[in-house]
Order: C-alpha cells, then sequence, then structure tokens
C-alpha cells in the first residue's frame, strides 16, 4: 500500500550529498505536505523516515521519482 508520494528527482549520489550537507540527514515533503528524513543506515544504505517513526531502506540506486512506502503495511 502507497501511503506517501514524493515528487523528486534526485539520483542517490544527490541524496548522499545532501545528507553529508545536512550533517546526517535532509528533508523531503511528500505530495500530501508531510515529511520525510533520509539518513545513513549502517553507514552505507540510504534509509527514510516519516514523522510517525516508519522507516524503509532506499534498495533502487536511481530514485527518480522517489516512492515511500510505509514499513509497516
Amino acid at each position: 500500500m502507497l501511503t506517501y508520494h514524493v515528487v523528486a528527482r534526485l539520483s542517490a549520489s544527490d541524496m548522499m550529498k545532501k545528507i553529508k550537507e545536512g550533517n546526517g540527514d535532509f528533508e523531503l515533503t511528500t505530495v500530501e505536505g508531510g515529511k520525510l528524513w533520509v539518513r545513513l543506515h549502517d553507514g552505507k544504505h540510504l534509509m527514510s523516515k516519516d514523522e510517525k517513526g516508519g522507516t524503509a531502506l532506499v534498495t533502487i540506486k536511481k530514485c527518480v521519482p522517489v516512492e515511500w512506502r510505509n514499513s509497516r503495511a
């Protein structure tokens, strides 16, 4: 079940750069106006977290567009 949709044109390398610039994470806004934060998990995997604490690993290196799927669904 798709619970959030983010419209962004960011590659994995773009996200890594934003994480470094943001001192460990950066924020995305969903189409519905919700917030997501992306950071590194185990020092190498991109992980996103929503406002309720749900998390998901980004597994596709080309994230255009980025889709958020609730890991609890």
